[in-house]
């Protein structure tokens, strides 16, 4: 009777490697869905989304 044993063979099982960790995917500020509270944001700071866009594409 074997009291301990391993899963994984040392000498013939490759090691598995681990998950790729998956980045989160985070839209623009300017994207449709997040328009309405982007634009909320400029208004607070005094600026228009073309002065956004403006600043941003040079």
């Amino acid at each position: 009777m074997l009291l301990t044993h391993e899963i994984y063979s040392k000498e013939f099982d490759q090691p598995k490697e681990g998950k790729k960790e998956k980045r989160k995917y985070i839209p623009q500020q300017s994207h449709p869905w997040k328009l309405a509270s982007f634009e909320k944001y400029l208004k607070r700071i005094g600026k228009t989304l073309l002065e956004y866009q403006a600043e941003n594409s040079a």
